[in-house]
């Protein structure tokens, strides 16, 4: 978890800057592009732990993440955790997701209304 954003993100924390919903959704793009999904989720842990309003970018993220690591499962579960806590889905979050388990998910949506 080495790159140039890592060792900005870990220098603005040493400055006494507070992450934000802005910077943890980048950083977490950053390490989705990279493949690193474990680090992925560890950082959107901490996001949420920090208690930083969590939008539909990080979740979009860790979609795409999980889709490239063909947990679709996983990523089926972060749709209906954004469903649930009603974040706004947008067109990228169904973008990596085969269209017969969005299917699927839309059906056990509308079961929850």
């Amino acid at each position: 978890m080495f790159c140039e954003a890592d060792r900005l993100f870990s220098e603005m924390v040493e400055r006494g800057l507070e992450p934000n919903e802005v910077t943890y959704p980048i950083l977490i793009h950053s390490l989705s592009k990279r493949g690193m999904m474990e680090d992925e989720l560890h950082m959107f842990d901490g996001m949420r732990e920090k208690g930083v309003k969590v939008t539909v970018y990080p979740y979009n993220s860790l979609i795409n993440g999980c889709y490239k690591h063909d947990d679709l499962d996983r990523a089926m579960g972060f749709l209906d955790e954004m469903a649930e806590i009603g974040v706004t889905l947008n067109v990228a979050s169904y973008c990596p997701v085969p269209w017969n388990s969005i299917e699927r998910w839309m059906r056990r949506v509308a079961k929850w209304t």
